[in-house]
């Protein structure tokens, strides 16, 4: 009859422990996000087509080519204030 009653005593502390977690939890405040930062590359693809490549005013001669352009985005957030840059490399 002791074994069964420390048993039963023993289920409830555990019971206790975790609704005080519980209760412990509810108190606390939710993760908060103090400061975020975003960087974000990309690259952007042309096709162009220049009727007059040296531009000379006669004897023009056109092309086709491919135009790749590099860049990247920077970005801080925070509570009270909020930044960003973007920078393309154009040749």
């Amino acid at each position: 009859m002791k074994r069964a009653k420390r048993k039963a005593l023993a289920g409830t502390s555990h019971v206790r422990q975790l609704a005080s977690l519980l209760a412990l939890g509810c108190i606390l405040p939710a993760h908060e996000t103090i400061a975020e930062f975003d960087v974000t590359p990309s690259l952007e693809v042309k096709a162009v087509h220049d009727d007059n490549i040296f531009i000379v005013a006669r004897g023009e001669q056109a092309d086709q080519f491919v135009r790749l352009t590099p860049g990247i985005a920077l970005g801080y957030t925070s509570p009270q204030n909020a930044l960003s840059l973007d920078a393309n490399y154009i040749q």
